[in-house]
């Protein structure tokens, strides 16, 4: 078992930082999708008033009522 546990205990540290990466990668990409543009901007329409999580969630609950026809805009629904 501590052959094991020696063993182990590398690989698990070598897998959170990739998680980590993963996961913030994930979370640039999203960014990019909602706020990296003009068109984003338009598209997803967030109150300025909203900033970090509550921006993202927003633009989620946004893009669930959207189709993707192109041009349409959260003021056209």
């Amino acid at each position: 078992m501590h052959e094991l546990a020696l063993r182990t205990d590398p690989l698990q540290f070598n897998l959170v930082p990739s998680a980590a990466r993963t996961a913030l990668r994930n979370l640039v990409a999203e960014g990019e999708k909602y706020f990296g543009s003009d068109r984003a901007l338009r598209r997803y329409a967030i109150d300025p008033d909203l900033f970090g999580p509550e921006a993202f969630q927003e633009a989620r609950r946004m893009d669930s009522r959207f189709v993707d026809d192109g041009d349409i805009t959260p003021h056209s629904i």
